[in-house]
């Protein structure tokens, strides 16, 4: 993955920026915008004349996209960003595009109000073209929100050609996700939901006291009811639709209502490794679902297969019971779904 994004970097052209950014920079090979509590749309993104908001660094590069790779530096020491929630579409499939706090000693902090959260995510990369992405996500703090905290969204009915990918989640933490505050608001699936979305890396980032408004879970059986009233348990990643080949490692996931890695339609290949659960897991540490009666999406759903889960630590469910690392949901192969050649199981453990 690490070998792509760096072949994927040194094709980049430099050719200028999208306005004259006053920050020391390699010369005409990465254009920065910034982004700042106290800053102000209307403002050109610069240092001196930062933006207040993602949303509009983004409409800024789609409204004139530079040739070279971009940096979005988010203030980490001028104050708390709040309620913020950014539809993300700007991306160059040569050049990276990185988010990050700046300074980079502190974390960049994005709250949601705790009476009137976004009922969005916090971030939401579309983007279904069929070719690399190349966002990168370092070093932001995300509290409260209610929905999704990030979402990289392809064309789940295109598997072939609508996928999105090749971008990374790094050194983040995720506090409090889910509608347990807020029972009268939409349940959050998951923290992190990746639809079509693929070789993507999600590495040294914290997830703590992330639930849904959900009773305790039913007793433990075969085929447990996945619906709990109007509410789903959460997920830690919701991996969907074809997201396959991603890497997910040395991370912390702590007090999660709700299954970790949730598998779902032909998400295979995904490596899991080198993480830390503590009271981690509904049903399971890892579950495997598919939708295969009343579903919306139009192609049918499959089995995943061959994702691996190695050298993890996994001390406790949710409740602080014994963990249990991988459950099969839905064990059977309905709707006459191609098995690889070569693909043995769902979820290959330690």
């Amino acid at each position: 993955m690490n070998y792509r994004l760096t072949i994927i970097m040194l094709l980049c052209i430099s050719s200028g920026c999208i306005s004259d950014i006053d920050a020391p920079r390699q010369t005409g090979s990465i254009c920065y915008l910034y982004v700042s509590p106290d800053g102000n749309d209307a403002n050109p993104g610069t240092l001196k004349a930062p933006f207040a908001t993602l949303q509009r660094a983004n409409d800024t590069l789609m409204s004139n996209p530079p040739d070279m790779p971009v940096v979005v530096r988010i203030y980490s020491n001028r104050g708390h960003y709040y309620n913020l929630s950014t539809w993300w579409t700007y991306y160059n499939p040569m050049c990276p595009t990185t988010l990050t706090a700046y300074p980079a000693v502190y974390h960049a902090y994005f709250v949601a109000d705790e009476d009137a959260p976004p009922d969005r995510p916090f971030f939401t990369l579309d983007a279904a073209a069929g070719e690399p992405t190349n966002i990168h996500i370092t070093r932001l703090s995300i509290t409260n929100y209610v929905r999704y905290i990030f979402v990289f969204r392809g064309d789940r009915e295109n598997p072939d050609s609508g996928w999105n990918g090749y971008n990374s989640i790094q050194d983040c933490i995720v506090m409090d996700a889910g509608n347990a505050r807020r029972p009268d608001l939409h349940f959050a699936y998951g923290a992190i939901g990746l639809v079509n979305s693929r070789y993507n890396l999600i590495q040294d980032c914290q997830f703590i006291n992330c639930a849904n408004a959900n009773p305790d879970p039913p007793p433990w059986s075969s085929r447990p009811t996945l619906r709990v009233g109007s509410c789903l348990p959460i997920n830690g990643i919701y991996l969907a639709h074809y997201s396959s080949n991603n890497e997910i490692r040395l991370n912390i996931w702590e007090n999660i209502r709700g299954d970790v890695i949730r598998l779902r339609d032909y998400s295979n290949e995904n490596y899991i490794h080198h993480n830390q659960f503590y009271r981690a897991g509904w049903f399971a540490v890892v579950t495997h679902w598919y939708c295969i009666e009343g579903c919306t999406k139009m192609m049918p759903e499959c089995p995943s297969w061959e994702n691996i889960f190695k050298d993890n630590i996994c001390i406790s469910n949710w409740r602080g019971d014994a963990p249990v690392i991988f459950h099969d949901l839905r064990p059977e192969n309905k709707g006459g779904c191609f098995i690889p050649i070569g693909y043995n199981a769902r979820v290959v453990t330690d």
